[in-house]
């Protein structure tokens, strides 16, 4: 329970800044959908850790099974680890930011008459 503690509270701490990458990555997607996006991915990655897992460790797990579950964890979390080294972001509203002019009359401050 401990374990399970911290990391609900490293979770909180992180998901925040992770939605709001998101949603700058998915630039013309609503944000709706991209927050559906990185709440159902998830999801489906730790029920299908926790089936792995529950099949491994059985009814009465012994040492070595409990190891091949953590295992399991700690693999999956180093191969998303390594392949999210490999993205290249593309931040779409800052380059399309960028690109749009900015009308003259925007920088000028209004004169009184």
């Amino acid at each position: 329970y401990i374990w399970y503690s911290l990391m609900q509270i490293l979770n909180s701490c992180v998901s925040t800044v992770v939605f709001e990458y998101s949603v700058e990555l998915t630039y013309p997607i609503p944000e709706a959908i991209s927050g559906t996006v990185m709440m159902f991915l998830p999801c489906v990655m730790a029920t299908i850790i926790v089936i792995s897992s529950a099949s491994v460790l059985g009814n009465d797990p012994s040492p070595s099974e409990a190891l091949t579950a953590i295992a399991i964890c700690v693999g999956v979390s180093a191969i998303s680890g390594l392949v999210s080294l490999l993205l290249t972001e593309m931040l779409r509203r800052v380059d399309l930011e960028e690109k749009v002019p900015i009308l003259a009359e925007d920088k000028e401050e209004p004169t009184s008459p």
